[in-house]
């Protein structure tokens, strides 16, 4: 077989590194075990799992035992250590397998004690995005990118969240910073935890600030341990809902009395201030009112040049207002934050919320992010972006993603408590795509459009076909009554009453986070027009690889970048056949490669289900003939 078969281990590189050291353990391999890979989802209604890899090492000298001293790869015989297999043809790579090593385990046959095996798998990094930890919030997530990308320059974000009878609030951000503690002036008016509503979309409590004038009452105090803006960039925000006027929602000051301040005036209207003693450098005005009673975002941006400092002021994601001043000293470094009041005046009522000081100057756009995030949960994204969004809280880049582009949007999602590859899968529902980890171990999405009237790959006779074709005329996937439920709790509902009359009722639900009522009846439509009648289904498809030899390279190089989505077709069936020819996308598959033989088994599913109504296109433009509706 003109096959050149290598298996490398990454021993001497972290498991995420982009740029691998690769050591080459091909000669250790017990080939005659075979190398197995299974990949992709048993069928389209299925979700993605995660590709395993199971192969048989020799371990005669214990190279590949974990702890071993004298071992050839110690120390770095260790758990997640990348793994890939690739095989060579006429000059040609194609990548099998790509992912990370579960175990090292070391066995002895039985009998035999001077002679060890070491049967491994590996998982792709599907996996491992399963194990990253829950996320908070979208708001809370999007807060943090930012307060994490100004690393060591400092920053501070207190959500504000604590519960009922909390005495302090705590900082979420990377940076040490002490927790906010309650201070009285004057006195009544005390600061309720766990009193109000944040923004709504956080699904988080906030405290609700009761003060008794603007002069008595309480605010929180927090001693920044890291200080925040002495890189000459700084942002302040908050969330803020009051019916008050004359009030300060967050304060920054130095040492040595700088200050940056977010304030309601006396019409009303949000403000920004800089300045120092009884000086003001730079003030700036919203133009409506803010004491509404309803939610808002705040954001109030410097950054320095020459002799410059430059103000934003950013009203829900806003730019409402802008100035200069001039200063030798730069933005300043501040030490201290205060919310809901100054020290003796100013007192804040209402709630308050995601109070951030970032050593970063937001843009436009991130500021625009965290109001969003905030007052709507970022809805009317495409899928392909708010997968994106849960990529970038996971820290994934974007050279290691490959998206199509969404043809859905989706609506806000709460995600506290989930793992980010959860809310991704929703996402996908929504979208009625597919998730998963390609052969160049790339996160990749593909939209619901990308199998529309595709052309087939390969095309193979019943002779290529290693195993008999199974037509199991079951009721696999049957629905005619389909219920979807959007986040807003709105319902829509689809149904097939001539399939239920041929077939009986078949009902099911489905929740998915479709950003309108109209998508989500094309979503129950599309559904039950699919899956109302049975299937013509072929399961299973099989070739021995190793028997195709004389097939073109070209169709070998096809048959070998086989992925999901994959559209084959199958000719020359037997005339007891649905049809002579049929056509099916591969959903994923199992594929073993032993010394003198390589067998490929994909699983799939009927490929009619793409095929559409196309405009102007011969073949494609037959409404309910040969095509039926997209979405």
């Amino acid at each position: 077989m003109a096959w050149q078969i290598t298996i490398e281990v990454a021993f001497a590189t972290q498991p995420m590194d982009p740029s691998p050291t690769w050591t080459d353990i091909t000669q250790w391999v017990l080939q005659r075990e075979g190398i197995t890979r299974t990949w992709g989802r048993p069928n389209e209604l299925g979700d993605v799992a995660p590709s395993v890899l199971t192969l048989t090492l020799n371990n005669r000298d214990g190279r590949f035992t974990r702890g071993y001293t004298s071992g050839a790869y110690f120390p770095n015989v260790k758990n997640g250590k990348r793994i890939r297999v690739s095989a060579v043809r006429s000059a040609v790579t194609y990548r099998r397998f790509d992912g990370h090593v579960n175990e090292w385990p070391t066995l002895w046959p039985a009998g035999r004690t001077t002679y060890a095996e070491a049967t491994i798998t590996a998982t792709d990094r599907l996996k491992r995005f399963g194990q990253v930890g829950e996320l908070r919030s979208m708001l809370e997530e999007e807060i943090l990118q930012d307060a994490e990308a100004a690393g060591a320059n400092g920053a501070g974000y207190y959500p504000l969240s604590e519960p009922e009878g909390a005495l302090a609030a705590g900082n979420v951000a990377p940076q040490l910073q002490d927790p906010a503690v309650v201070r009285q002036v004057g006195t009544g008016g005390p600061i309720e935890f766990g009193g109000g509503t944040g923004p709504g979309t956080d699904s988080l409590s906030a405290p609700l600030f009761t003060t008794s004038t603007a002069t008595a009452g309480q605010f929180l105090e927090a001693t920044l341990a890291t200080r925040v803006g002495g890189n000459n960039q700084l942002t302040l925000e908050c969330f803020f809902n009051t019916g008050s006027t004359t009030r300060t929602l967050a304060e920054l000051e130095t040492p040595a009395g700088t200050k940056q301040r977010l304030d309601i005036d006396s019409s009303g209207n949000l403000t920004a201030a800089s300045g120092a003693g009884g000086s003001v450098f730079l003030s700036l005005t919203s133009a409506g009112s803010v004491n509404n009673i309803a939610t808002h975002h705040a954001a109030y941006t410097l950054s320095f040049s020459g002799s410059t400092v430059t103000g934003r002021l950013y009203l829900d994601g806003v730019q409402v207002d802008t100035g200069t001043y001039t200063s030798a000293g730069g933005v300043g470094s501040y030490r201290t934050l205060r919310m809901g009041g100054r020290k003796a005046s100013n007192l804040f009522t209402g709630t308050l919320s995601h109070v951030a000081a970032h050593s970063t100057t937001l843009t436009a756009a991130r500021v625009l992010a965290h109001a969003n995030a905030g007052l709507n949960g970022l809805a009317g994204e495409r899928s392909d972006q708010r997968i994106g969004r849960f990529a970038d809280y996971m820290g994934i880049p974007t050279a290691d993603r490959s998206f199509q582009t969404g043809a859905s949007t989706v609506a806000a999602q709460s995600t506290s408590g989930a793992q980010p590859i959860e809310a991704m899968r929703e996402v996908e529902r929504a979208e009625d795509g597919v998730l998963y980890i390609n052969g160049a171990n790339l996160l990749t999405f593909l939209n619901r459009t990308g199998r529309y009237n595709l052309a087939p790959a390969v095309t193979l006779t019943m002779a290529q076909v290693q195993q008999g074709l199974e037509f199991p005329g079951d009721d696999f996937g049957m629905v005619n009554d389909l219920t979807v439920t959007r986040a807003s709790d709105a319902q829509a509902r689809a149904v097939d009453q001539a399939s239920i009359d041929d077939y009986g009722l078949y009902r099911d639900t489905l929740d998915i986070p479709a950003a309108t009522d109209v998508g989500a009846q094309a979503v129950a439509q599309w559904r039950v027009g699919q899956y109302g009648t049975p299937r013509t289904r072929i399961p299973n498809v099989a070739v021995e690889l190793a028997r195709l030899e004389s097939i073109a390279s070209s169709q070998v190089a096809l048959l070998l970048s086989a992925d999901i989505g994959t559209k084959l077709r199958l000719s020359g069936l037997p005339a007891q056949a649905p049809a002579s020819t049929i056509d099916v996308f591969v959903e994923g598959g199992t594929e073993t490669i032993y010394p003198k033989r390589w067998r490929i088994e994909w699983n799939t599913s009927p490929a009619d289900f793409g095929q559409v109504w196309q405009l102007g296109v011969a073949g494609f433009s037959e409404l309910g003939v040969t095509t039926r509706a997209g979405y």
